[in-house]
């Protein structure tokens, strides 16, 4: 499944960089929840950066290893975003959830909420997914090794 990469004018990208630091710097939420700490080692794709600053994807998928591991609600991610001149993306965890399966999650979630505008139901989104990888290895190897997490985000942005 080949996702097209958008034209994309990064000049009034809104990356909620300053809303993190604010959040950050007084240990709390604007809405008075305690801050948790924040992740920024991982990257994503521009169209899914896109789709989840416009509150069409609520939920990200990722093997449940490395900082995913550690992610927990009111934390925040930091995603740099791919071949964007290192443009960010700042979303706050509204929950996290385990699976074992890409599958799993992409029933229960939706593919709306994790992968919305691919077309091809279920099976598709899974191939999608695995044909991801990361710094610890192809996402198909790390789901049967550690199972999955789907991640519940919103922008902070906004």
């Amino acid at each position: 499944v080949n996702v097209q990469q958008p034209v994309i004018d990064w000049s009034s990208w809104q990356s909620g960089e300053d809303q993190l630091q604010v959040a950050c710097d007084s240990g709390q939420w604007p809405d008075g929840k305690r801050f948790g700490k924040v992740h920024t080692r991982p990257w994503i794709q521009a169209p899914y950066a896109i789709k989840i600053d416009a509150k069409d994807k609520t939920v990200e998928g990722r093997p449940h290893c490395g900082w995913v591991e550690e992610a927990r609600k009111d934390d925040a991610i930091r995603f740099t975003i791919t071949k964007s001149k290192r443009k960010y993306l700042c979303v706050r965890v509204r929950g996290t959830k385990r699976f074992k399966t890409f599958k799993e999650m992409l029933k229960e979630c939706g593919m709306g909420a994790c992968r919305p505008g691919v077309d091809g139901g279920i099976d598709a989104g899974v191939c999608l997914y695995r044909s991801f990888a990361t710094t610890m290895g192809p996402y198909d190897v790390l789901e049967k090794k550690y199972g999955v997490c789907g991640i519940f985000i919103e922008p902070i942005a906004h």
